[in-house]
């Protein structure tokens, strides 16, 4: 049965059981007898056609049954367009979306205007789902976009604002960061969104609304930088190295000493990743007052222990007016790799001529060890062993730290 067949039958049935079969019976019905191929109605047809008028309701329905059964078999499941549109449409698709299944009483707890005169619904009830269907990816639905948006300007303590900055909004992904850029400020929730979702857009935002003034970028960059080492690291969230950047610019801009300590061990922190962040942690170490920041230095050994970079510093750092400074400069080259040999003649003057007694004892025992260690290697050099060099470690020696049996970093 061709499909206009299909559908001239279906409205004839349709006719018949609207008006009733009573009143204009099914003799509408008996053309399609003839029709071939009717598929699984034929039976029910032939059998409401056949059977007496008092009885034909009932097979009537069985015949509507299949009916509806016929016309949603011929309905098309072939995507609109050419199949190579369809492909990219595929293709296109992402995680962010704006379709949800969200239940209905989230949906109700979330947006004020649905229970306008119905019991409040408590903080905690209304963080937690925003958290866990953030987790889940459907929380992005357009009825609690405009929601989320107002809730990032309200004043003051807000717990479900936060949540939203930090969960709910970022679930709708990049689409929406036009949304934010009206209201981003530094020391806002909408950074905090903003941030979370794109950091680099986020960052050059902030440069650019920051003005070409340098007190005016400081001053922009470091309320970004506090927020996030804020509202981020004091709930034990970690950074990662698409933070470096800002981090980076927080060094530059620091306005003590302290604060920049703090950065720099944020940094640190990142691992691997931060190793194009050591020219400025050296940068930051020394020229950041009359004085070196003797904190730095044990964040220098542990980042970059392989680093020719960081032994000239810490090597310079033998010459600070700052005793400390000079004392865990000389313990802390103990702790290098490789790089530590080129610091060999400056712990030789330490050792020779620092006007410390302690400083001279520590750079003896760290050139001592320095000695050995790179005596061993030598050797196993020497004998061809390339595959046992422990000399390269200085940890695995049991000499890497010059006054404990412990390596930690002082």
């Amino acid at each position: 049965m061709s499909a206009d067949n299909r559908l001239n039958f279906l409205n004839e049935l349709t006719k018949v059981c609207i008006k009733g079969c009573d009143e204009i019976g099914v003799t509408s019905l008996e053309k399609f007898q003839t029709i071939e191929q009717l598929g699984f109605i034929q039976e029910d047809l032939q059998e409401t056609i056949s059977t007496e008028a008092d009885e034909k309701p009932l097979p009537l329905l069985e015949l509507l049954g299949k009916g509806i059964a016929l016309r949603a078999e011929m309905a098309s499941s072939e995507p609109v367009g050419s199949a190579k549109e369809f492909k990219q449409f595929q293709e296109s698709k992402t995680h962010d979306n704006w379709k949800t299944e969200l239940p209905g009483e989230v949906i109700y707890s979330l947006v004020p205007e649905l229970r306008r005169f119905s019991k409040r619904v408590k903080p905690e009830h209304q963080i937690d789902y925003i958290q866990v269907y953030s987790q889940r990816g459907t929380l992005a639905d357009l009825r609690l976009l405009q929601v989320f948006l107002k809730k990032l300007v309200v004043k003051g303590e807000d717990a479900v604002a936060d949540a939203i900055a930090k969960a709910g909004l970022p679930a709708f992904g990049k689409q929406i960061l036009t949304d934010l850029w009206a209201t981003l400020v530094p020391d806002s929730r909408t950074f905090l969104a903003a941030y979370t979702i794109d950091i680099e857009a986020t960052l050059n935002r902030i440069l650019e609304k920051s003005g070409k003034k340098a007190g005016e970028k400081s001053n922009q960059i470091m309320k970004a930088v506090d927020t996030l080492l804020h509202n981020v690291l004091e709930e034990g969230a970690t950074v990662g190295p698409e933070s470096l950047p800002m981090l980076k610019l927080g060094l530059k801009y620091a306005p003590d000493a302290a604060y920049r300590r703090r950065i720099a061990e944020t940094i640190v922190a990142v691992g691997e990743p931060a190793l194009d962040c050591l020219e400025d942690l050296i940068n930051a170490f020394e020229r950041g007052g009359l004085a070196r920041d003797h904190h730095f230095i044990p964040l220098l050994a542990k980042l970059g222990k392989e680093s020719r970079d960081v032994a000239d510093a810490l090597a310079r750092a033998l010459e600070d007016r700052d005793v400390t400074v000079r004392l865990r400069a000389a313990f802390n080259i103990g702790l290098l790799g490789s790089p530590a040999a080129t610091t060999m003649r400056a712990l030789e003057d330490t050792a020779d001529t620092d006007v410390d007694n302690k400083v001279r004892e520590q750079a003896t025992k760290t050139l001592t060890n320095l000695r050995i260690r790179f005596q061993l290697l030598n050797n196993v050099l020497a004998n061809g062993d390339t595959e046992n060099h422990l000399a390269l470690n200085p940890n695995s020696l049991g000499i890497g730290s010059p006054t404990s049996s412990n390596n930690t970093f002082v």
